[in-house]
Order: structure tokens, then sequence, then C-alpha cells
């Protein structure tokens, strides 16, 4: 990659942490390639080593990158709404970087499921964080997330937010 145009952007962002790259519409073709060229030159020539997406905390966390192809882990970690065939390439180099010595981990920042690996995985994995301190309480808090998984879905946003004082007392308590 030629990043000689891009160069400019050393300083303009000089020793800032954190990148917001956004667009104007969700799936239009041109905006998964400049992003993916954009943060391939954040990553390889300013160190960038995070790429964060609105999508679950969970998946994001939980996606093998290295076991994953890319593909699987387009559709396994972000919202659908940027899963198209535009953004593979990004999830290529993402994998790719996975074996150096400066891996680009990728995260979310969304409390929502985002994908049906969420759906299908999140409970247990609940379980077996929590079980490391309390093996019941574990078996407990995957019982009481899946339940919360199968009422989202059937019911919507508007169960959480009828729902917010027994859901947060339980996920806090």
């Amino acid at each position: 990659d030629d990043y000689a145009d891009l160069q400019f952007l050393k300083e303009v962002i000089g020793n800032r942490r954190i990148v917001q790259i956004g667009e104007s519409h969700h799936s239009v073709a041109e905006y998964g390639a400049v992003k993916t060229r954009l943060i391939k030159f954040l990553h390889d020539e300013m160190g960038f080593d995070v790429l964060a997406f609105e999508s679950s905390i969970y998946e994001c966390f939980a996606a093998d990158l290295r076991q994953l192809s890319p593909t699987d882990a387009l559709l396994a970690t972000i919202f659908g709404v940027w899963a198209f065939e535009e953004v593979v390439p990004l999830f290529e180099y993402l994998k790719q970087t996975q074996s150096t010595a400066r891996p680009l981990a990728l995260a979310g920042f969304d409390p929502q499921i985002s994908s049906r690996t969420g759906v299908a995985t999140r409970p247990a994995f609940f379980q077996r964080v929590v079980g490391v301190l309390d093996p019941n309480y574990a078996r407990e808090v995957a019982q009481f997330d899946a339940q919360f998984i199968d009422r989202i879905q059937r019911e919507g946003p508007s169960y959480a937010r009828d729902e917010e004082d027994r859901l947060v007392a339980f996920y806090t308590g």
C-alpha cells in the first residue's frame, strides 16, 4: 500500500489516541473501501492498534479472529448494516495482523447483541466467566441472560425499557 496521499493525516491527528471514522450512509461501497484504507494507514503508519465498531461488546471480544475466516468474523461480530462485501477486505486485514507483533484488535462498544453468534453463545460465556467465582450464581446468570435474549428478540427494545429496573438490579446486584 502506498500511503503518500495520507501522510498529511500524521500532522492533523498528531498525538491523539482516538480517531473516529463515520459515514453519511451505511452500506455504500466506497465508504467501506476508503475506511479500510484509512484503518490500514492508521495501524501501519501511526500505531493505532484497536478498531472499535458500534457493535456488540461481547461478540467483538469473543471472536477468535485467528480461527474464523474473514467473512465468518464479519458476520459473527458487527451489526448487519456494516456486514457487506466491501468490508471483507478490512476483516482480511484484521485476520492478517493477528499473526504479527502488532495485531489490530477488534472491539465493540454497544451492549446490544449484533449477530446470531451472540444469541447462541453469550449466556454460556457469562456462565464460564462468573463460574470462576461462583458456579451456582453463574448458572443463574446464564439462565437470566438466555431469557433476556429470548424476550428482547420477541418483544424488541420496549421489553428492556419496561423492565429496566429489574434488569439493572439483576446485572448489577
